[in-house]
């Protein structure tokens, strides 16, 4: 009996200590993606419409990693 007890105690413990990492987790990914926004804003505005095409091609891709990642931590969840 007490050792059920224990199981479910680690078992509560894990859960909060899930959630609390999926909040940092989320946390992170907005910062990555503003950071994301952010250099690309600077990188147009400094190398001009020259860049502008490759850089949408290079965007895409992370952004395409990215939705990945938060759909696996989505399904995580």
């Amino acid at each position: 009996m007490n050792h059920r007890k224990n199981v479910r105690f680690v078992w509560r413990n894990l859960e909060l200590i899930l959630k609390r990492v999926h909040y940092l987790v989320s946390i992170f990914f907005i910062m990555i993606v503003l950071s994301l926004g952010l250099i690309r804003v600077i990188l147009v505005h400094s190398v001009g419409i020259n860049c502008q095409k490759r850089m949408k091609t290079k965007l895409r891709r992370t952004c395409k990693s990215f939705w990945m990642v938060k759909l696996v931590v989505e399904n995580f969840k």
